[in-house]
């Protein structure tokens, strides 16, 4: 996509309004749909360690991955809080994952990717949480039907003035999506996204976007990541 196609998106406007439709959403999404692959990053793990700190077992979390696209995020997110889960009792989750695109949306509940997308998982993970199809020419791999049953993916449009999800997720992720908007646009976001988030939970962005938090009831704890006040 060229620079000057980008252009007239970066606004997070319509062009006969403040509010940006869903055919000139479906264009930014396009962008930030290209994930690259399932990652284990260290923050990840210290995320769902503060949680289980602050909770306790037994417990059960729930996570939102808000722009899930094609469901990298929303699988390395329930990767990470299996393991947590398999080194002791009382502890349960799910994953919510949204996106304004239904045909990704499709591509993440069928969980099927390319072998290359896997490889940051450590060798031990990918045996526990993949399977590779039986025809080893199609190089793919597929998440494990006990790690997909712990995920479930919904339509959800951001610039909807209400999102009809729970209001008590433990944790949000929304990273790299806010760099598309008008400042305005971004907050507004933000303001609706931390109504669905339980008290002292947490929300993740992109790194470049974490000054949205500076006008917003939130405590930042590191680059990137907030807790609700």
């Amino acid at each position: 996509m060229s620079a000057s196609s980008l252009a007239p998106m970066q606004t997070g406007r319509a062009e006969n309004g403040d509010r940006i439709d869903d055919k000139s959403f479906s264009r930014i999404a396009a962008l930030v749909n290209r994930q690259t692959g399932i990652r284990l990053p260290p923050s990840k793990r210290t995320m769902v360690e503060a949680m289980l700190a602050r909770r306790g077992r037994p417990c059960r979390l729930k996570l939102w991955s808000a722009a899930s696209s094609i469901g990298a995020e929303a699988y390395t997110i329930a990767m990470v809080l299996a393991e947590a889960a398999a080194r002791g009792p009382g502890f349960d989750f799910t994953v919510l994952g949204t996106d304004i695109s239904t045909a990704v949306l499709a591509r993440a509940r069928m969980a099927i990717y390319p072998t290359g997308f896997a490889a940051p998982v450590p060798e031990p993970m990918r045996r526990r949480y993949f399977m590779a199809a039986r025809d080893p020419a199609r190089q793919e791999l597929r998440v494990m039907p006990e790690l997909r049953a712990r995920v479930s993916f919904a339509r959800l449009n951001l610039m909807d003035a209400h999102y009809g999800v729970d209001a008590d997720f433990d944790a949000i992720f929304l990273r790299n999506v806010l760099i598309y908007f008008e400042r305005e646009v971004q907050i507004a976001v933000v303001g609706r996204l931390i109504r669905h988030i339980r008290p002292d939970g947490f929300l993740f962005l992109g790194h470049s976007e974490s000054s949205v938090g500076s006008e917003l009831p939130l405590r930042q704890l590191a680059p990137a990541t907030f807790q609700v006040l």
